[in-house]
């Protein structure tokens, strides 16, 4: 009878016991704190900068464009990315959040200078916020409908009045948070609608504000102008502790 070729259960080595296989499996590495909120800081560092950059090529080829209607359009790409920036900037200072009276009126200054540097229009600020803090991503979307509003009010309003004046407000009203923005121009026709508007910006401010869980008003002002208001859900507000 030939030999075997498969050896006997009785001669194979015993299992490795649990602990055995513990001592072979090599731990995860473990994260470095330091290490990471560094990585971080870096990352945050580098994406201003290409901001900055990104806001930089836009204001030379607006210096370097003279037909009207390409210069308007890439002014409005200007303020994007600048508000953009702006946010970014603000958040990565305080832990990716931000306080919205900081916030809004850094951006409510920028988009001021930038009308009067590129456009030549000068207009007064008023400013009026209660205290309330955002998330990055809040901050964000918020600051670009700010952007929209004050653009529209630019556009089609102070060409139109005696009163070159932008009003620009934070209130907590009951279970809400509203944003208002008013100017003192000729007002909205009668039958305006925001949303069925030809132009992609003030679509894009009710599609975001949905985002946000919000909702926009645009209304006729009392005396004259059209006011816009932002609702939004109080939720959006972070505790300082969460900050």
């Amino acid at each position: 009878m030939g030999t075997s070729l498969v050896s006997p259960i009785e001669d194979e080595a015993p299992p490795p016991d649990v602990d055995e296989l513990d001592e072979l499996i090599e731990p995860e590495p473990r994260p470095d704190p330091a290490r990471a909120e560094g990585a971080l800081r870096q990352a945050r560092h580098q994406i201003r900068n290409e901001l900055q950059l990104l806001t930089s090529l836009h204001a030379l080829h607006i210096r370097r464009v003279d037909d009207p209607r390409a210069r308007h359009e890439l002014i409005r790409c200007y303020r994007r990315v600048g508000v953009v920036g702006v946010v970014h900037q603000l958040t990565a200072d305080s832990g990716g959040t931000v306080s919205a009276d900081r916030c809004l009126h850094t951006v409510a200054e920028f988009l001021e200078a930038s009308a009067r540097t590129m456009q030549g229009n000068c207009f007064e600020l008023t400013l009026d916020f209660e205290p309330m803090r955002w998330n990055h991503h809040h901050a964000t979307r918020i600051a670009l409908i700010v952007d929209e509003l004050f653009s529209n009010a630019i556009d089609h309003a102070l060409p139109h009045t005696a009163r070159a004046e932008l009003a620009l407000e934070l209130r907590q009203i009951d279970d809400r948070t509203c944003l208002r923005v008013r100017d003192w121009g000729p007002g909205l026709p009668d039958d305006f609608e925001a949303a069925n508007n030809d132009s992609l910006g003030l679509p894009m401010v009710c599609a975001v504000a949905q985002q946000l869980g919000g909702s926009l008003e645009l209304t006729s002002a009392p005396g004259g102008g059209t006011e816009a208001r932002l609702w939004l859900p109080t939720n959006l507000a972070i505790d300082e502790v969460q900050a």
